[in-house]
């Protein structure tokens, strides 16, 4: 997924940048409301925003009033408030959870692996000229044959996917598929050989910026 944190605690917002990175989502990471304002425009889809409550400036909930035009979009609160004004408030709004600081980060990843199961129940997604990808199983069909993916590949079309409709750069491609300070030839090379087992062209290019499938 496409994921926003808008928090104001700079070790807390890196490790959760961090964690969310390390499992294939897509991270975006500010310390207030006017910094991810600014910027939005330029994020394109957002599937979860991940927001504190007490920040500087716009506070958290004002935040959310902020953008309702991200409507399909799910939001998870972390904050410190434990009254149930602050959490009725927040879940009023359409917030789809809540959870109380401290928490153990791991705990996070869980919550918002519900999320990502409540916005995408199917575990097979559909791309491209007929094709078709299973997370559980890790196999690509085309016209409903199987389709043999390298471990790369594999890796390779599992974060576009879960970017789907958002371009992934060349440098978070090269830190989850190589693991490596790989050029972007070896990158373009990969993309090409999976482009010709799919038989199909739903992998964009943008030149020297990443990949995207639309």
């Amino acid at each position: 997924m496409t994921i926003t944190i808008v928090e104001d605690n700079e070790s807390l917002n890196f490790a959760i940048k961090l964690l969310l990175e390390k499992n294939m989502h897509k991270v975006f990471a500010y310390k207030n409301a006017d910094e991810l304002i600014d910027d939005i425009s330029n994020i394109g889809n957002i599937d979860l925003f991940i927001i504190d409550i007490n920040l500087p400036g716009m506070n958290g909930l004002e935040l959310i009033e902020h953008l309702q035009l991200y409507k399909n979009s799910s939001y998870l609160i972390i904050s410190s408030y434990t009254d149930i004004a602050h959490i009725s408030q927040a879940f009023g709004l359409g917030c789809d959870d809540y959870i109380k600081k401290p928490f153990e980060i791991e705990e996070l990843l869980i919550r918002i692996e519900k999320i990502e199961k409540a916005r995408y129940p199917k575990h097979k997604i559909d791309f491209g000229d007929k094709c078709v990808y299973d997370f559980q199983t890790k196999i690509l069909e085309k016209n409903e044959k199987k389709i043999i993916l390298s471990r790369r590949e594999t890796c390779l079309i599992e974060i576009l996917l879960h970017n789907k409709g958002n371009i992934v750069s060349l440098d978070l491609l090269r830190e989850k598929v190589w693991e490596d300070d790989i050029s972007s030839n070896t990158i373009s090379a990969t993309v090409y050989r999976l482009r010709n087992k799919m038989m199909d062209n739903s992998i964009l290019t943008f030149r020297d910026v990443g990949y995207m499938i639309s």
